[in-house]
């Protein structure tokens, strides 16, 4: 089944949620390679919850279903928190920006934070990862081969996002540019926090 798992999860991957968005609003203000190695934070939380998928998240969520709904709320007003931080930020010079990027470790918190939070990556890890195993073999080997092709994907969305922004800084020459680049990413993100808390899923 990889021929039909591969597309459908880089279609996954690729989608523009949280992540994607906060690695290329993190690119235009810090250049590439600093947005990828933040955007590490991402995979590692990816990778905690595609172990605790494989070791019996998916049983928990239908005997307790109230976490899945504690973890969306979480999620959705920590993005409403980072919308506002970035509607609020005072757009500094590119070239001040890297030495600003000791923000490197704030970018790996929030990229981090952002996909431990976010039910929707819950829901793919118990719900669609478990439609490729096979009955026949052992389930939990399974499921870290499909989530290592996942993050591996999840990588190549990471260098596309992040080229993707790297690409506007020539744009963002100017401060007004800028904050309006943080504004319009904010407004989404916030977008995305409020479609979180009030969908039920």
């Amino acid at each position: 089944m990889w021929w039909v798992f591969l597309p459908a999860c880089f279609a996954i991957n690729m989608s523009p949620g949280p992540n994607n968005l906060l690695v290329m609003q993190s690119a235009t203000t810090a250049g590439f390679r600093l947005a990828a190695i933040a955007a590490s934070g991402r995979i590692m939380s990816f990778s905690v919850l595609i172990v605790a998928v494989s070791l019996g998240l998916s049983s928990l969520l239908l005997v307790a279903p109230w976490f899945l709904t504690a973890v969306k709320i979480i999620g959705g007003l920590y993005l409403l928190w980072i919308a506002q931080s970035l509607w609020r930020a005072h757009p500094e010079p590119l070239e001040h920006n890297r030495q600003a990027f000791a923000s490197l470790t704030k970018a790996f918190r929030r990229e981090a934070g952002v996909a431990l939070s976010n039910p929707k990556a819950i829901l793919v890890f118990s719900a669609f990862l478990p439609q490729f195993v096979s009955p026949n073999s052992a389930a939990f080997e399974q499921l870290l081969w499909l989530g290592a092709a996942f993050l591996v994907l999840e990588c190549v969305a990471i260098v596309f996002y992040a080229m993707l922004g790297s690409r506007f800084r020539t744009f963002l020459a100017t401060s007004n540019r800028r904050r309006m680049f943080n504004r319009v990413c904010g407004v989404l993100l916030g977008m995305a926090g409020l479609t979180l808390l009030l969908t039920d899923f």
